[in-house]
């Protein structure tokens, strides 16, 4: 018996890739439901200090350590330096979490449609 790949199989072989099955998973997050997305996090963020430290800030979004210190080296979160470690203000956590870059987020935790 012989084995065959589908049709397509080898389109744009070898970056050939199936698509993520979460792309579709967006929250478009527009004018009113972005305040209440903040109000939100404000919410979610009442009981902690003002300054989150990366451990915090995942706790609270649901984001892994890696892609948190990601965003902030690469500028996305903005963040304070304080060698070894970030530390990330409140404000900016809200301003990033509510910002077009967070909402065009495709992958995102359970956290987030809750």
């Amino acid at each position: 018996m012989r084995y065959t790949p589908p049709s397509g199989w080898y389109y744009n072989y070898p970056k050939h890739k199936k698509p993520a099955a979460s792309l579709e998973r967006k929250l478009n997050y527009k004018g009113e439901e972005r305040l209440l997305a903040k109000e939100w996090y404000e919410q979610q963020l009442a009981n902690y200090p003002d300054v989150l430290t990366v451990a915090q800030v995942c706790e609270v979004t649901g984001y892994q350590r890696h892609t948190i210190l990601k965003w902030c080296s690469k500028g996305l979160l903005k963040a304070i330096l304080q060698t070894p470690k970030y530390m990330i203000p409140k404000v900016w956590l809200l301003e990033f979490v509510t910002s077009d870059f967070s909402n065009e987020i495709s992958r995102k935790c359970g956290k987030h449609y809750a």
